[in-house]
């Protein structure tokens, strides 16, 4: 059941990802500074930065079940 549920919780976080990295590329493509890409929820805490580019911040929050993007 364990595995189950973080199988769960890991194809949900990967799904949600690659649906906000979509949204990324079209800010970028239309020429919006994006300051932070992140895998988690906007509102937990910032537990790890993984590399800038540019001036945006690809980061890791503490609930990393969905994802958002800082403009």
């Amino acid at each position: 059941m364990k595995l189950a549920i973080l199988s769960f919780v890991v194809v949900l976080s990967l799904v949600v990802l690659v649906y906000r990295s979509g949204h990324f590329l079209a800010a970028r493509k239309a020429g919006v500074l994006l300051y932070e890409f992140s895998a988690g929820f906007s509102f937990s805490s910032r537990t790890a930065i993984f590399f800038r580019h540019r001036e945006t911040a690809f980061t890791l929050r503490l609930l990393p079940l969905g994802g958002f993007s800082d403009f």
